[in-house]
């Protein structure tokens, strides 16, 4: 395996596997907070970190690497695919939920939405 690729897959599995656990778990977001910066986020900041793991995976896919080194048309798409369709699900979760929600909530959702379909 070239030092290119060992590189880019153990980038992925790094960005990927953070951007899990920002996600999965809802203590995550705090807990790396307290882990990084030493101090709690606030509900604003846990939504925020959520949407930072989003983005964390969709570059951990990303910089899987294909056959070729470099990344295809179609990988950059899955990958925005990927980031859009998640996006929109966290954003649509948090304003049904009702708790941390402004006025651009549901226009962003709509608008991972739109670019989620149209990446498709």
């Amino acid at each position: 395996m070239s030092r290119v690729r060992l590189l880019l897959r153990m980038e992925s599995v790094i960005e990927g596997g953070t951007g899990l656990l920002l996600i999965a778990s809802p203590s995550s977001p705090a807990l790396l907070a307290r882990l990084v910066f030493g101090a709690a986020p606030s509900d604003a900041g846990i939504a925020l970190g959520r949407l930072a793991g989003i983005a964390l995976l969709a570059v951990g896919t990303l910089c899987w690497p294909t056959r070729a080194t470099e990344n295809s048309p179609a990988q950059i798409l899955y990958m925005l695919l990927t980031y859009n369709l998640l996006t929109t699900t966290s954003l649509a979760c948090l304003g049904i939920a009702g708790g941390t929600t402004g006025i651009l909530l549901w226009r962003a959702a709509a608008i991972h939405s739109i670019f989620a379909l149209l990446f498709g």
